[in-house]
């Protein structure tokens, strides 16, 4: 029996062929490599553990502060970005009168369509278009100021509303009033604009602030001018990605934290192996992925990070603050952090050898990554 594939050295002969194709040996084995399924390697199986249960964490931690917060509050409220508005419902303090109250806040605007009755001299009364236009009329002036203005009313009731049923209870409402406050933007972030503006840069606003009032503290910031157009989420969400890139075709400015985390972690995967690592016994492919100290030694880091990074704040702040220099520790935190971070991936190239064993020039682009 002569297999596909067998060499003949010399001589004759004659042979009859039985099986051709995928029926033959070697058809045999091409179709047993085929049947074979690729699996994740351990490092995959140990990074989607990972995931999984940092995502699991995280949502029974936001369940948890969800049902804490109702349990604390006591009140039903309703609320929602979508509808710009948040009301709740409390027990009426007034004797005689409805057993509940629901107080309802939000965009004027909106708010103020939900109202048939406005409230004058402790009494509710129709409201007519007039009083409709003079309320609008005020919350652009207050706007313009560069004031956030919040509508307010109120409704009696008699029980407490289903679940879901914002949309029907909040209707009917009396219109109380209008509230402005004065949220003046950090002394710092005026200086902070013209820096960028010196270095070339345009400042953009993006605040979920009422058009005027956005318009307002903007060219107070010298970001924008006071006829400038100002574009809103609505606007944004009706246009094409060409009529969108149209509109912030000068925004050219997009930070990530590359600094620490992103060149010098790509460039250690060109890091050259250990010597021994053929070698070394192999790893158990269950093991976790803070296996062999690795949990450890991050917790250890960590804290030598944080304490270094505390000292030299609280040293900075002191010593600053008598020469008149009170933000100059924010620098210096800044500054250690990077600075630690590029120490520390120089030091993390090997898991068996120290910083002072290794090549120093044997990853010429983590190098460069790491010092420039």
């Amino acid at each position: 029996m002569v297999f596909k594939g067998t060499e003949v050295i010399r001589g004759r002969g004659k042979a009859i062929v039985t099986k051709t194709g995928m029926d033959t040996e070697i058809g045999r084995i091409a179709t047993m490599l085929q049947a074979v399924e690729a699996e994740p390697t351990p490092l995959q199986t140990r990074m989607t553990q990972l995931g999984n249960a940092l995502v699991g964490g995280s949502l029974a931690l936001v369940v948890l502060i969800t049902i804490g917060g109702l349990l604390k509050s006591g009140w039903r409220i309703f609320e929602s970005i979508l509808r710009k508005r948040m009301s709740v419902i409390v027990p009426n303090p007034e004797s005689g009168q409805s057993a509940y109250v629901m107080y309802t806040k939000g965009s004027t605007g909106l708010l103020l369509e939900r109202c048939d009755r406005v409230l004058i001299d402790d009494q509710p009364t129709d409201i007519t278009s007039q009083q409709r236009q003079e309320i609008l009329t005020a919350n652009s002036h207050l706007a313009r100021e560069g004031l956030r203005v919040l509508g307010f009313a109120y409704r009696p009731l008699e029980t407490i509303p289903e679940e879901n049923a914002e949309e029907t209870s909040e209707q009917n409402l009396i219109w109380l009033g209008l509230v402005a406050m004065l949220d003046e933007p950090r002394e710092e972030v005026q200086q902070a604009v013209l820096n960028c503006q010196r270095s070339g840069i345009r400042p953009i606003m993006i605040t979920g602030d009422h058009p005027l009032t956005a318009r307002a503290i903007a060219s107070k910031l010298n970001i924008a001018q006071a006829d400038d157009q100002v574009i809103s989420g609505q606007e944004i969400a009706k246009m094409s990605p060409e009529e969108l890139a149209l509109a912030v075709k000068n925004v050219s400015v997009f930070w990530m934290n590359l600094v620490t985390d992103g060149l010098p972690a790509l460039a250690l995967a060109l890091e050259p192996a250990d010597p021994n690592v053929m070698t070394r016994p192999p790893y158990n492919p269950q093991e976790s992925i803070f296996a062999r100290g690795l949990g450890l030694y991050m917790l250890r880091i960590g804290i030598i990070f944080a304490l270094l990074t505390i000292a030299l704040m609280v040293w900075s702040y002191h010593h600053d603050f008598g020469n008149g220099n009170p933000n100059h520790w924010k620098t210096m935190v800044f500054t250690t952090l990077c600075l630690a971070q590029m120490g520390h991936a120089l030091a993390v190239r090997s898991d068996t050898r120290l910083t002072i064993e290794m090549n120093f020039f044997s990853n010429p682009t983590h190098l460069r990554c790491t010092f420039t």
